[in-house]
């Protein structure tokens, strides 16, 4: 199996946390979500900040934070996958803090958020931009166009 096909298979996995992301995302984004409040009343776009890749939990941010917790557990059996899988390709992964691991649970949220994004597209008839950050600074990605970005633009799009 492809490096490709292994992320699309584990992302397959992840697919029955996406309506609860998606609904959440949507009421939030319509101003129904009375725990959210956007920087303003109109924003071009949205960050998600997550701690640690496949938690599958997000904290919105915005004027007033707002946390989108699914009942995700299965962050050890997916670990134990990817390293399973780098493994049978003989590559040395020593443990779970691999960066091949880690850069593989990113990719794998990337992909499942940007399915995400595509959906509240759909239901709201409209784009979206939307970034997702790693501690602020470690990580920073925009969804939209799935590519990574500097986080000093991020923020630089923040303040604006």
């Amino acid at each position: 199996m492809s490096r490709k096909d292994f992320i699309e298979n584990i992302g397959n996995e992840l697919s029955y946390n996406s309506e609860f992301v998606v609904s959440e995302l949507c009421q939030s984004i319509e101003n129904k979500n009375q725990n959210f409040k956007p920087y303003n009343s109109s924003p071009e776009h949205y960050t998600l900040s997550i701690y640690e890749p496949l938690e599958l939990s997000y904290t919105l941010l915005g004027y007033k934070n707002y946390c989108i917790r699914t009942n995700f557990s299965k962050q050890e059996t997916i670990t134990n996958k990817i390293i399973l899988f780098y493994k049978s390709i003989g590559e040395i992964i020593e443990d779970a803090y691999d960066k091949k691991v880690i850069a593989t649970k990113r990719e794998i949220e990337y992909l499942f958020l940007s399915k995400c994004l595509n959906q509240v597209e759909i239901k709201l008839n409209r784009k979206i931009q939307l970034y997702v950050t790693q501690h602020v600074t470690e990580v920073t990605f925009d969804i939209s166009n799935m590519k990574e970005i500097d986080a000093e633009l991020l923020w630089g799009i923040l303040e604006n």
